[in-house]
């Protein structure tokens, strides 16, 4: 499988062809149109060019503990669900200093997403001409955390939330929990490249973290 067919695939082999370290430039991590395979997000994607960029710079400065995966930014749509109109979705990285605490894989992924799932819908939302087009149909938020289990090798564990813009506007503004976000989006899990399906990803809505800087609110 691979990522050049733009879809959430094969995560955890990207991920891991791509070293975490220092904030990778725009160019590096917005999907090249010639790699869209459905024009309504080919259309979408050369339309917004210049609000990507901005999003790859308000990212940079408001979550700047996490990097962007390769390719990191554009618009996709959930897997298995051609007939959606394409999301608008960032896929980001954290290294083992800033990842998830936890036993296993479901308790991970609350944590990750307590940590990071509102900090990082708040720059998607923050789009407010993508937000705006009737050719959008939600966002989507990827978030790899990279860890080491005892004798192995270095491996990545990736949640993926894709919901529509209603609830994501919802639970950006405060009206909508965490946990009545996930019940509404389209969530995958996976052990390096494997998935892990009906696992159960169960927050504490208490313990959502909110953007500290001032103009990333």
């Amino acid at each position: 499988m691979r990522l050049a067919r733009i879809s959430i695939v094969g995560l955890a082999l990207g991920v891991l062809a791509s070293p975490v370290g220092a904030q990778r430039a725009f160019e590096e991590v917005v999907i090249p149109l010639l790699q869209y395979r459905t024009a309504d997000t080919r259309v979408l994607a050369d339309t917004y060019d210049a609000d990507l960029r901005l999003l790859h710079a308000d990212l940079r400065r408001c979550v700047p503990e996490l990097d962007f995966n390769q390719p990191g930014i554009g618009f996709r749509k959930p897997r298995g669900k051609p007939q959606l109109a394409p999301h608008l979705s960032i896929w980001m990285i954290a290294d083992q200093s800033v990842g998830p605490n936890g036993e296993d894989l479901a308790t991970k992924a609350a944590d990750a997403f307590q940590r990071y799932g509102r900090r990082l819908f708040r720059r998607l939302l923050a789009r407010d001409s993508i937000g705006a087009d009737p050719r959008m149909g939600g966002y989507g938020v990827v978030l790899t955390w990279m860890w080491t289990p005892p004798g192995e090798d270095l491996r990545g564990e990736t949640l993926v939330v894709f919901v529509d813009g209603a609830s994501a506007a919802g639970f950006v503004a405060g009206a909508l929990g965490a946990s009545a976000l996930l019940d509404h989006a389209d969530i995958r899990l996976f052990e390096g490249d494997v998935e892990q399906p009906g696992v159960r990803v169960s927050v504490n809505d208490a313990q959502v973290k909110e953007d500290t800087a001032e103009d990333c609110r």
